[in-house]
């Protein structure tokens, strides 16, 4: 969807890399929406122009372009490792996941975030650990597009006193 406002013109052309794809009213309002469905991810140019007259009609140039991506698909977490048993009250996990996405790891109302570095590695650390024996976390990837995918492993760590394992290790 493009809109914006465009007063004293009549119609707004819409560019996307470079080539008209369509044409739209502008009400009276000043302001206009145009709607197009684009079938492939990628990243596009996406520019306007202003028109207005009837029988000599005139053209805005081009608008700045602006770059827009198309993107549908949930990010993957490739990889997650941590201690299974740890004897603090905190642990740690790593992992790999799509560059760029934001790592969110949750249980009950204690949530922890991290973005993936340029090359899909992520930490997150001082994660508490609530519960003596087990404490089970549920670990999220989010895209800068808004797509989100579940890690399909729970992360279970077992919280023992008697153990020698320090979490963040």
């Amino acid at each position: 969807v493009v809109k914006g406002d465009a007063v004293d013109y009549k119609r707004v052309i819409v560019y996307l890399d470079d080539e008209e794809v369509g044409k739209v009213k502008v009400g009276r309002d000043g302001k206009y929406e145009f709607n197009k469905e684009i079938k492939d991810e990628g990243k596009y140019i996406l520019a306007v122009a202003g028109e207005k007259g009837f029988f000599k009609k005139v053209t805005t140039p081009k608008s700045d372009p602006l770059i827009v991506s198309v993107d549908r698909t949930a990010p993957e977490i490739a990889k997650v490792n941590y201690a299974g048993e740890v004897g603090t009250d905190t642990f740690a996990i790593s992992g790999e996941a799509e560059a760029g996405s934001t790592i969110i790891l949750k249980r009950g109302t204690d949530v922890y975030e991290v973005v993936a570095d340029e090359k899909g590695k992520f930490v997150i650390k001082d994660i508490a650990l609530n519960d003596d024996g087990v404490n089970v976390y549920s670990i999220v990837a989010k895209d800068e597009a808004g797509n989100t995918k579940e890690f399909s492993e729970k992360v279970s760590v077992i919280y023992s006193q008697d153990s020698s394992v320090n979490g963040n290790a």
